[in-house]
């Protein structure tokens, strides 16, 4: 069972000079946080920016596996098969890229 914190948000932002700045902006972010388990549990939060522009930001004290979708459902793939989604390390953050109405799922792994 981990604490998973789940941030939609959309990237950007302008230097004193003008330079593009790739972070995450605190401006509309939106974040919910998630208690996992043996079975799959996603967010009620979707990712609200527009396709192409959102992203999500996912920390967490356990190892998960997380998926992204309409509907997602997480499920961690056994030793030497696949499945949608990516492992989540402990207290790494990782941002990814989804698309406009996507929700997060995780179950532990």
């Amino acid at each position: 069972m981990a604490r998973v914190d789940v941030s939609f948000f959309m990237a950007g932002n302008r230097s004193a000079e003008g330079g593009s700045m790739p972070v995450p902006r605190m401006t509309g972010m939106v974040s919910e946080v998630l208690t996992s388990g043996g079975t799959s549990v996603a967010t009620a939060t979707t990712s609200e920016a527009p396709d192409g522009a959102g992203f999500v930001r996912i920390l967490t004290d356990g190892d998960v596996w997380a998926v992204a979708g309409a509907a997602p459902v997480a499920s961690a793939p056994s030793a030497g098969a696949s499945a949608s989604g990516i492992l989540v390390k402990a207290y790494l953050p990782y941002d990814l890229a989804v698309a406009a109405g996507d929700k997060i799922a995780v179950i532990d792994v």
